[in-house]
């Protein structure tokens, strides 16, 4: 039971940061998403999140990168 508790006291404070974050970036309220501990993670979802929600053409996609 103890660690339900702290995965669900990890989850809660996960959409406290992503709410506060939404409002700071003047974001749709309801928006959602997740905190990531590795850039790997976070770097493919950016990835996604670019190809599926920009104009960026299909074929052009193997241009996508990621600098760290």
């Amino acid at each position: 039971m103890a660690l339900t508790k702290k995965v669900m006291a990890g989850n809660a404070m996960e959409k406290v940061v992503i709410s506060y974050l939404a409002e700071e970036f003047s974001y749709n309220e309801g928006v959602t998403g997740f905190v990531a501990s590795e850039g790997s993670m976070g770097d493919l979802t950016a990835l996604v999140k670019a190809c599926t929600s920009s104009e960026i053409e299909e074929k052009d996609f193997h241009r996508l990168a990621v600098n760290h």
